[in-house]
């Protein structure tokens, strides 16, 4: 243990380290996940308004 510890090989270097890194990087992704489904909700809310917009146009032109 001792020579691990000289050389630099502590538990907070080696777990608890990488989990903080890794748990920021979870969280990042998780972020841009929620914000990329808000958006594919957006598109799909306005792609709707668009066709309706649309059937009652071609309803007015009697198409």
């Amino acid at each position: 243990m001792d020579a691990l510890t000289s050389g630099g090989a502590t538990k907070a270097r080696i777990v608890d380290e990488p989990v903080v890194y890794y748990e920021e990087k979870i969280a990042k992704a998780e972020k841009t996940k929620k914000e990329y489904q808000a958006l594919v909700t957006e598109i799909k809310t306005g792609i709707d308004a668009q066709v309706s917009l649309d059937k009652a146009l071609a309803k007015e032109l009697q198409i």
